[in-house]
């Protein structure tokens, strides 16, 4: 039942309500104070800021922070960690005061990772023009600290157009 407040503005319901995630985070909310999230919940409002979902591991596993991530405590929006070879290097979610979500993703590569290789990825949607007239931002900000003094680690963010069907198009380009 929708009421009005003294200043005139309507609520179509009796109170604040959140659109939750399945992870019961909140996406949108009526409530204009929303945990200081606004309208928008962590994850929406890392999309608009960032052009990804989650972008700035806002949110992080369910088992809360300093806990690896993996198949039964996955970072929301996010696949992985995936390894590519090897399994030496593992992926945790840590808080950071330097971040803006005031949280990271940390990557810790352990005795016998050489040549091992693990990422995250998230597909996100771009958009475009027929003219090709629009052109797309890739960001990506790495720390890199090796801490045995042996080997050095290597970041880079690769972007591979796909088509509706979610096959690959054109060629895949890496920066790092």
């Amino acid at each position: 039942m929708a009421h009005q407040d003294d200043q005139g503005n309507w609520y179509y319901d009796d109170g604040d309500v959140d659109l939750v995630d399945p992870h019961g985070n909140p996406l949108f909310s009526n409530d204009p104070s929303a945990g200081g999230q606004g309208a928008f919940g962590g994850a929406i409002a890392d999309f608009v800021l960032y052009g990804v979902v989650n972008g700035a591991f806002t949110l992080g596993p369910s088992q809360g922070v300093g806990t690896l991530i993996g198949p039964d405590n996955t970072l929301p929006y996010w696949l992985g960690p995936v390894q590519v070879s090897g399994n030496a290097i593992i992926c945790t979610w840590v808080a950071d005061a330097s971040s803006p979500s005031g949280h990271n993703l940390r990557f810790t590569i352990g005795p016998g990772a050489a040549g091992d290789e693990a990422y995250v990825e998230q597909i996100v949607p771009v958009g475009g023009t027929r003219s090709r007239a629009l052109a797309h931002l890739v960001r990506a900000f790495f720390r890199l600290a090796a801490t045995d003094g042996g080997g050095t680690p290597y970041a880079y963010v690769t972007a591979q157009y796909l088509t509706a069907a979610l096959a690959t198009t054109g060629s895949a380009a890496t920066v790092g």
